[in-house]
């Protein structure tokens, strides 16, 4: 078996990047419709429990993985963030 040169890899990276994008706008689609579904019952926007949950099992799935769980922390906290200043959802 032959090794992948320098060129390879970088496209599969990049084709990892986008399938990230993607899941990432997939991830914002839901959250959006959660966040109207929450307006129509009067609920508030954000969850800390909830949110505490997702922290706690994306470190673990970090962990499992080799990547450090604290930077897989800080990018689901910008999610959270960013989906609480999205503009008020509507249904």
């Amino acid at each position: 078996m032959s090794r992948p040169d320098i060129e390879e890899l970088r496209r599969n990276v990049d084709q990892i990047d986008q399938q990230l994008v993607e899941l990432i706008g997939a991830r914002m689609q839901h959250v959006d419709q959660i966040l109207a579904l929450k307006c129509l019952a009067g609920l508030p926007r954000r969850c800390e429990e909830r949110e505490r949950e997702i922290l706690e099992r994306i470190r673990a799935a970090s962990r499992q993985q080799g990547l450090d769980p604290e930077l897989v922390e800080a990018l689901f906290k910008r999610f959270f963030n960013q989906a609480s200043s999205y503009p008020k959802a509507t249904a």
